[in-house]
């Protein structure tokens, strides 16, 4: 009995001895050097870091007091001027997106988003001199509303 004791504690140093011996092969880069065989390898050093690319100059502008005269928040829309201006009574409830498409062209701005599951649209036609605004809600492609506005902010004869 004592025999196959001593014979199970040598192997075990056997093994643990091993591990000690290899653990360079097993992990190369430990950092263990005391682990690490003796050999002609040489230290690596890293790179210097390359140096980060100057941003570009930009060139300043001058502004024209035209440019410094409108106000900040302002916003230009190009409106299309080749189909007719709708108003809520052209938009009947029950129009469909292709009949509107197809009579007063693509509308200014378009929101879409889903609502209850369903495509809820809604579609701004601005009148070209800026002055009226019709806004058309589609629910699945059809108008389900219309309504009309009058744009405060703007000013007659300015395009």
């Amino acid at each position: 009995m004592r025999a196959v004791e001593f014979l199970m504690m040598a192997l075990a140093v056997a093994v643990l001895g091993l591990g000690v011996w290899a653990v360079h092969r097993w992990i190369p880069r430990s950092g263990l050097s005391i682990f690490r065989p003796a050999n002609s390898e040489t230290a690596k050093v890293a790179a210097p870091p390359a140096s980060k690319p100057t941003p570009p100059t930009h060139k300043r502008t001058t502004h024209t007091e035209h440019d410094l005269a409108v106000p900040l928040g302002v916003i230009e829309v190009d409106v299309p001027v080749g189909f007719p201006f709708p108003t809520p009574a052209d938009l009947p409830v029950g129009a469909t997106r292709a009949q509107i498409l197809a009579k007063y062209g693509e509308p200014t701005v378009r929101v879409s988003g889903v609502e209850d599951g369903r495509l809820f649209e809604r579609w701004y036609f601005i009148h070209h001199d800026r002055t009226q605004i019709t806004i058309a809600t589609l629910r699945n492609g059809v108008v389900a509303r219309t309504e009309s506005a009058l744009n405060e902010h703007a000013t007659l004869g300015a395009p």
